[in-house]
């Protein structure tokens, strides 16, 4: 391996800076959790807790010393980070504890017992470890409370209960949302009846999936490689690929998409038919993932008419894409609307969004005047949705992060500039997803709170990750220069450690 020539001192500040940082994180959040053991009486617990943290410090350092001390690209250097992390985010959050996992468990479970049995069952019955489990994980637990009920959670059991309010809000996602964990479980199921060791098989397999994707991803790209690692790297980005979600492979296949519209705009590539068939592929799956995504097919109108064949193949090619695209994701929102509508008022909501649509406009700007900040927050770290809720991660870390974000991108020059008419095509596509966000909530959740509820209700900044990839395309006037792309890099990566820290401390 070729290394780097770098400044030394340079190097001896930022390893320094990061030993010093980590060591402030280090006392300050055991030094916390010291605190909450101290009425226990019970030490042995905060002795772990100092070699676990000790540790997972010498670790990360070695491999921030490693990634500046010798030349790696930049995916390269993506991939060791968010590998690293990714494990370590597995390890220390037990299954059942992201975002709705539950309520994703049992969409997959159910998926794999549908579609790999020759005794096809349409209903929501499961075993009732998975009941056990469902309440055992909705509470605040440690470690050692899995490890001490690990036997009691199998799906070794003749009987069944219904559980269908368990999970209603994810019984009208598309299976392909949930692929690779799919493949994890059936897997998994083939050795084990253990409910845990399929959570994990399905997480490994769906973080696996990610990782690919975005290593992929950042390849792809001729520039702006920084903006792709730090919305990569995004600690709740990060979360959400490592538990059982479907933003796993929706976040994962909308970048990649985008990234591979970036290169072929930029290059100025042929558009072949081997072409064709992968971005019609790509834009099926994410209007099956979540047609609150489907704008994003618009872009296509970004590439030029001369890398076609002629004018007509440029159209032709886009507006089938398009028309395919919206029946397909059309039928299957109709589905999901109606499995959704066992819960929620959504027709009701919908009537009252068609018949009043200025008030509904009130409503999503006042959502968004009053709930905007968290949003930000959420964004990236996920703040008090860390954890499924359990967690609040402190704020200024999320607003750190959120700052390198902006500054990534005005860092890297772009190859090629829109039209006035091209960045106004962006810009739509933005405003009308946000629209979509807005919308889905307002019908799916919100109503189930009353018809014409005066705010909206269930929206995540998450949510937003594909929107701000966008970004990567609207020309940008404002150049940042004098920053160097491997420390931005740095910080992201040790903004990484206190979150870490804070959420080991939780649950251990």
């Amino acid at each position: 391996m070729e290394k780097r020539n770098l400044d030394k001192k340079l190097l001896i500040k930022s390893i320094a800076f990061y030993f010093v940082f980590i060591l402030i994180n280090y006392i300050y959040f055991t030094r916390d959790y010291y605190s909450s053991i101290q009425s226990s009486g019970n030490f042995t617990k905060y002795t772990q807790m100092l070699i676990i943290a000790a540790i997972l410090g010498l670790i990360y350092g070695t491999i921030l010393l490693i990634i500046n001390m010798f030349k790696f690209k930049e995916h390269h250097i993506f991939f060791i980070i968010a590998l690293l992390v990714g494990i370590t985010f597995i390890t220390i959050i037990p299954i059942g504890n992201g975002n709705d996992e539950m309520s994703h468990f049992l969409r997959i479970y159910e998926i794999t017992e549908k579609y790999t049995s020759s005794n096809f069952k349409d209903d929501s019955s499961f075993p009732p470890g998975f009941e056990s489990f469902y309440y055992f994980s909705y509470d605040t637990k440690k470690y050692s409370d899995y490890i001490s009920n690990y036997s009691d959670f199998n799906t070794n059991s003749e009987e069944v209960v219904n559980m269908n309010d368990k999970y209603w809000n994810t019984k009208m996602y598309a299976p392909i949302q949930y692929l690779p964990q799919i493949i994890g479980i059936i897997i998994c199921k083939l050795f084990t009846s253990n409910i845990l060791i399929m959570g994990y098989c399905g997480r490994i397999f769906g973080f696996i999936f990610w990782l690919f994707f975005c290593t992929l991803a950042i390849k792809l790209v001729p520039d702006k490689k920084l903006f792709f690692i730090t919305i990569c790297l995004l600690p709740i980005n990060i979360v959400s690929a490592i538990c059982l979600s479907g933003d796993t492979i929706t976040n994962a296949i909308i970048l990649l998409f985008i990234a591979i519209i970036y290169k072929m705009k930029s290059e100025k590539e042929i558009i072949t038919t081997r072409s064709k068939v992968l971005l019609f592929a790509l834009c099926i799956v994410i209007s099956l993932c979540k047609v609150i995504y489907l704008p994003f097919i618009f872009i296509l109108f970004l590439l030029d008419k001369n890398q076609f064949n002629s004018k007509k193949d440029y159209f032709a090619f886009i507006i089938f894409t398009i028309i395919m695209n919206i029946i397909i994701g059309g039928i299957w929102f109709a589905i999901s609307l109606n499995v959704g509508s066992q819960n929620t008022n959504t027709s009701d909501q919908i009537k009252y969004m068609l018949r009043q649509p200025i008030d509904f406009l009130t409503i999503s700007i006042r959502t968004l005047y009053a709930c905007g900040e968290r949003y930000i927050l959420e964004f990236t770290t996920g703040q008090e949705l860390f954890c499924n809720g359990k967690l609040e991660i402190y704020g200024i870390f999320s607003y750190i992060i959120g700052l390198i974000c902006i500054i990534s991108i005005f860092t890297d020059e772009k190859s090629f500039e829109l039209s006035k008419i091209q960045n106004l095509l962006v810009i739509f596509i933005i405003v009308l997803t946000a629209g979509l966000i807005f919308s889905a909530e307002y019908v799916q959740w919100t109503s189930q709170f009353g018809i014409g509820h005066f705010i909206i209700l269930g929206i995540q900044g998450r949510y937003f990750i594909p929107i701000f990839m966008l970004l990567c395309f609207i020309n940008n006037k404002v150049k940042i220069s004098g920053i160097n792309n491997q420390t931005l890099i740095n910080f992201i990566y040790i903004l990484e450690m206190p979150i870490i820290y804070q959420t080991l401390s939780f649950f251990l």
